[in-house]
């Protein structure tokens, strides 16, 4: 599947590949808190990324995929991770998010 392109795409792929990304968010946000980033939040708990995704609140993951983006090493090496290229898709296409909330907005 190539990056999502809509709400219900984005979803999707964040559910084929949630086993592989809630590895990356453990590895470099759960267990390995080491970064220089002050912004990075690493005191935040399993259940809390779980409620997130139970209670399909989008934006909250977004924050949390990206918390881990910024904490991994900037190294090509990063790109043989079990789906970083998904994280990254996940991350940048994230508007799409949003296109109900305009489209209820715009009355369309």
């Amino acid at each position: 599947m190539s990056y999502p392109k809509n709400e219900k795409e984005w979803w999707t792929s964040l559910e084929e590949h949630w086993e592989n990304l809630m590895a990356i968010m453990a590895k470099f946000l759960l267990i390995n808190p080491n970064t220089t980033n002050p912004e990075i939040n690493h005191h935040m708990k399993l259940e809390d990324i779980l409620n997130a995704k139970k209670n399909k609140d989008g934006h909250k993951l977004v924050r949390y995929l990206n918390d881990a983006w910024f904490a991994a090493p900037d190294k090509p090496r990063i790109h043989e991770i079990l789906s970083w290229r998904i994280l990254c898709d996940l991350c940048s296409e994230s508007y799409v998010l949003d296109e109900q909330d305009e489209t209820i907005k715009n009355g369309s």
